[in-house]
């Protein structure tokens, strides 16, 4: 295998997900996952969210091993 052969393997997917602020409202559609980053630690967890009725919503969440790390190497440091 040459050498361009092995560097052209498919990148990993990049996820997106917001950087919360204390006290932000977040509008989140239901269908799809959603990942949020905290605004102090860079942690990631992945939600996803079912409407019950017109009052109630069920959450549910996981924490992302491999996106906190990747965001904590970029992530500005706490002030």
């Amino acid at each position: 295998m040459s050498k361009t052969e092995r560097n052209n393997k498919p990148k990993r997917k990049e996820l997106k997900y917001e950087l919360t602020e204390d006290g932000a409202e977040e509008l989140v559609n239901t269908d799809n996952d959603y990942y949020i980053a905290c605004c102090d630690c860079g942690l990631v967890h992945k939600n996803k969210y079912k409407v019950i009725d017109g009052k109630t919503i069920s959450v549910r969440a996981w924490r992302n091993d491999r996106e906190t790390n990747r965001v904590r190497k970029t992530y500005p440091k706490n002030k």
